[in-house]
């Protein structure tokens, strides 16, 4: 190990506290830092986020993430192939260039990445006699590949573990404190978070209809005895199993209220209060609000949408959400000593939205909704990364044409929208400004009936846009479509009743229709004498 760090918070050697004791005792504390082990035959150095596994880097070669990917069946053969020879020729992350070329989605990606994560930490396990030092709120793997998307939890990787390296482990401590006595499980929620395989699924149920002790289980033969070793032991380290001397009085087990906390369901603690610029202190109170209740929410309450909303619609909330509370703003907006607390928020909306937007995830939610519980997975669920960086640069794009829009530099406006544009397509009001550009570029008496398509297509997108309807109003009122422009604008008022712009356009129509209905009625009454 390097002597070039400051003081361990703990050391020693996994002889005397073998690596699963020290990832529970991370865990329970939701400690941050990095643990560093190593022995003759490798280094492994591990960042934790509030307890949790977050990075690893091992000095052994392991498969590459593209070759996981592969074994996942998330790529094929062709697509590995086009991004080693990219990764030859250009350098990158396999992970980029795979989304890149279109070969993967972000959610298979992040089950790569938590698959690459949880096969380095398999090795850990059996470094029997390696030393270790974890430095307390220290980041030793900062500038190692990508900054970290997520972190793994701990309970499946505990079982990982036991299932691959049981044979090797040093169990008998653990499991000799419970001979005799009955073993028994009660909350099935917990069982899920284990992502038990099989056998250890088929062993679990046992316990939940009937407690036994291990030795019973073991001489009834219908269960692996190293299964079965393995399964307590990781059920007895994380104190999931009831241990008692007599037999239980077992029922029918019922889904617990609510699953435990995960890594990212215990809000941060409260910042320091600070006095200055009154919209930096609105914000900060904003964020740590946010934390204090998101926890409490279900999936749909995070996002800010009502239950059976479309995709269109949760895709839009969470992009909505993600531009407020994604953490890079904490470096921008007076709110550096928060960067943990949006990173808790974003995580937790993150999950909301990958869960929602796929149709069988989002099914068995809804299940979960009905049993009365706010989650049905305790694993953290991918985050679309790349989709949100490019949702939340094509906003600060879009946001610099807007400036150059109405300082009538139609130019550079058209660049920056253009931009953002390529990197968000479905955004409607992106599509609505490229028009309204294209628009004021044009002479007055020139056809602008496809950018009247174009803006139609807007509103397709973004319905309840503020900016779709004005513009879509007066490029119809330069046509003459006086009626259908009015509804647009009426539209913008129902939106906004403060829209200056719209509201000037109503007040004018209607004085318009008065004095021609005065004139029609005076006609009228020449007419008829």
């Amino acid at each position: 190990m390097s002597t070039n760090r400051p003081a361990p918070l703990a050391e020693g050697t996994f002889t005397k506290t073998p690596f699963a004791h020290i990832l529970i005792y991370l865990m329970e504390r939701k400690l941050t830092g990095t643990l560093e082990t190593s022995d003759k035959n490798d280094n492994v150095t591990i960042y934790f986020r509030e307890g949790m596994a977050a990075k690893v880097k091992s000095s052994a070669k392991g498969k590459g993430l593209g070759q996981i990917l592969l074994d996942l069946e998330q790529i094929n053969k062709d697509q590995l192939l086009a991004c080693q020879q990219e990764m030859t020729t250009s350098g990158g992350f396999a992970g980029e260039i795979l989304m890149r070329q279109g070969a993967i989605e972000a959610a298979g990606l992040m089950r790569g990445l938590r698959s690459q994560i949880l096969l380095k930490l398999m090795d850990v396990f059996v470094m029997l006699d390696a030393r270790y030092a974890f430095y307390k709120d220290v980041n030793l793997l900062v500038g190692e590949g990508r900054e970290e998307l997520f972190a793994v939890d701990t309970y499946p990787v505990l079982m990982a573990g036991a299932r691959t390296h049981g044979a090797r482990m040093k169990m008998d401590k653990v499991l000799d404190a419970v001979g005799g006595r009955w073993i028994s499980v009660d909350s099935v929620e917990v069982l899920r978070r284990f992502r038990l395989n099989a056998p250890e699924q088929a062993l679990c149920t046992e316990l939940l209809s009937k407690g036994k002790t291990m030795e019973e289980i073991i001489q009834d033969g219908r269960h692996n005895r190293q299964v079965v070793r393995s399964t307590l032991y990781v059920l007895l380290l994380t104190k999931e199993a009831a241990i008692s001397d007599a037999a239980p009085a077992m029922g029918t087990p019922s889904i617990a209220p609510g699953p435990r906390p995960r890594f990212d369901s215990i809000s941060p603690p409260p910042a320091e209060e600070i006095s200055g610029d009154p919209k930096v202190v609105a914000f900060r109170k904003q964020i740590q609000d946010r934390a204090s209740t998101i926890a409490r929410q279900n999936y749909y309450e995070m996002l800010e949408i009502p239950l059976g909303a479309p995709t269109e619609e949760i895709r839009k909330a969470f992009f909505k959400l993600a531009k407020i509370y994604h953490p890079d703003r904490a470096g921008t907006t007076g709110t550096a000593d928060l960067r943990e607390t949006l990173n808790y928020i974003f995580s937790n909306l993150s999950e909301a939205h990958a869960t929602l937007l796929n149709p069988e995830t989002r099914e068995e939610y809804g299940e979960a909704i009905s049993a009365g519980m706010k989650r049905t997975s305790l694993i953290p669920a991918a985050h679309a990364e790349k989709e949100v960086r490019e949702a939340l640069d094509a906003e600060t794009l879009y946001q610099k044409g807007l400036v150059l829009l109405r300082r009538d530099q139609y130019d550079k406006a058209l660049e920056f929208v253009d931009k953002a544009r390529e990197l968000n397509p479905n955004e409607g009001e992106y599509l609505a400004t490229w028009a309204k550009i294209q628009s004021a570029q044009r002479d007055h008496n020139a056809p602008v009936e496809d950018l009247i398509l174009h803006l139609r297509r807007a509103e397709e997108l973004a319905p309840k846009s503020e900016r779709v309807h004005l513009y879509m109003g007066q490029l119809l009122k330069q046509t003459n479509r006086i009626s259908e422009a009015r509804t647009h604008f009426e539209m913008v008022l129902k939106v906004n009743p403060r829209n200056i712009e719209a509201a000037r356009e109503v007040r004018i129509m209607e004085i318009r229709r008065s004095k021609e209905d005065k004139k029609n009625k005076g006609f009228f009454k020449r007419f008829l004498g």
